[in-house]
């Protein structure tokens, strides 16, 4: 799984280099707002993925179905759900794109039923993820990204521009979605009942929607800072670096894809499970600390060939921005197993490190070493938090003690 993601972001990776040539700074500039809107947007889908996954996971046989009727339900009004949103955007689509700042309002739109068909294909994938399809998890991830750019080259190509490049989006999303619907119905394995309620299914769906939400201001927050307090050129090498160190992020959220629903069925049927929180934390480590001193010895060399000449600006802070990466890394391995104990308490440290962040940082200036030294300090707070809670949870690792299964309500 590791590799998977880390293979569909260097295809991202990929996309981000093409287009930002192909378009010029302007159109690129409008593609990266109509990115992270959409990046807002998704983050309940990435929320179903985890939750679809663990309560599948976690299921006994005699509740199994009464799951998987509520993950069939809950498809069902999603698509609707996106249908309705489409046309909204639609009519509205003006406004929105008055909101994101960019000329293209029909790419604007197209945020809104992207958003949808991403939700859709995270249940999807969570389905598979909690009945132990892995290895199609991972193709689909990497044909998801490779669509991406495939199908916003021909569409650019075609005359249509940002618009057309943005809609590579939405298409990859419906090609995903049409390729997985067969194995996600052979994993629910058409045995559902008719009756199965959504509503516990979506009230479970806040504390990993909270849970990734801040994830992603931990992650992302620093580039905008240093966007503020710096020049333009600093900012520039210095969001060069940060993509390269979260490149370790990458590979803790392919290995948490794996840990999470494992943990969960192993605590669920009263089975040690704090084995596979060490393994995956190993992993992370194993990974972080070589690239961290790769990026010391060749940091200059990397980031000028990967991103032009300038860039090795900030070369001097990348290996300390990897070392901080390989923190957070391990800090989402935790959040994970504990989302999958459902130990929900460690929200509260990970909101207070979310609103520290771009205090401290700002805080601490312009100067790029003491940006990444206060960002460092953070990160090593947090993760010494949640690996503290992880590794003391109650239940995770009590062999023959049978963790109670909370299967889904079977209330219409």
């Amino acid at each position: 799984m590791g590799l998977a993601v880390i293979a569909s972001n260097v295809l991202t990776l990929a996309f981000t280099i093409i287009f930002a040539r192909l378009l010029g700074t302007a159109g690129y500039g409008s593609l990266a707002a109509l990115g992270s809107a959409f990046l807002i947007l998704s983050i309940p889908g990435s929320a179903a993925q985890v939750t679809v996954a663990r309560e599948l996971a976690r299921a006994e046989p005699g509740r199994a179905p009464e799951v998987a009727a509520a993950v069939t339900k809950l498809m069902r009004r999603l698509a609707v759900a996106t249908a309705v949103t489409a046309l909204v955007a639609v009519l509205l689509r003006d406004p929105l794109a008055a909101v994101m700042a960019v000329e293209e309002s029909w790419a604007a739109a197209a945020t809104v039923p992207s958003a949808g068909l991403w939700v859709l294909v995270c249940v999807q994938r969570g389905v598979l993820q909690g009945t132990n399809g892995y290895r199609l998890v991972g193709l689909s991830m990497i044909g998801e990204a490779a669509g991406r750019l495939l199908f916003g080259l021909i569409l650019a190509t075609a005359g249509l521009g940002v618009t057309g490049v943005f809609l590579g989006t939405t298409a990859s999303l419906v090609g995903t979605l049409a390729i997985l619907a067969r194995p996600y119905e052979r994993a629910l394995g058409r045995r559902a009942p008719e009756r199965g309620s959504t509503r516990s299914l979506a009230t479970r769906l806040a504390s990993p929607a909270l849970a990734l939400g801040l994830f992603a201001v931990l992650q992302n927050v620093d580039v905008i800072v240093v966007k503020h307090v710096a020049a333009a050129p600093v900012a520039g090498a210095y969001a060069a670096a940060s993509l390269a160190a979260k490149v370790i992020v990458w590979i803790a959220v392919g290995v948490a894809l794996y840990l999470l629903p494992e943990s969960a069925r192993r605590a669920s049927a009263g089975l040690e499970s704090r084995r596979l929180l060490l393994g995956a934390l190993a992993l992370v480590a194993l990974a972080g600390l070589p690239m961290t001193v790769a990026f010391a010895a060749l940091g200059p060399e990397l980031l000028r060939f990967v991103f032009g000449p300038g860039y090795e600006l900030s070369a001097g802070v990348l290996p300390w921005l990897a070392l901080a990466m390989t923190l957070l890394g391990a800090s989402y391995v935790a959040a994970q197993y504990l989302l999958a104990l459902e130990r929900p308490r460690f929200l509260a440290t990970l909101a207070v490190a979310a609103v520290l962040e771009p205090v401290v940082l700002t805080v601490a200036g312009a100067e790029l070493g003491r940006v990444v030294a206060a960002l460092l300090v953070l990160q090593l707070a947090l993760a010494a938090a949640l690996l503290a809670m992880s590794l003391g949870a109650r239940g995770a690792g009590s062999p023959g003690k049978r963790a109670p299964g909370r299967a889904l309500s079977s209330s219409p």
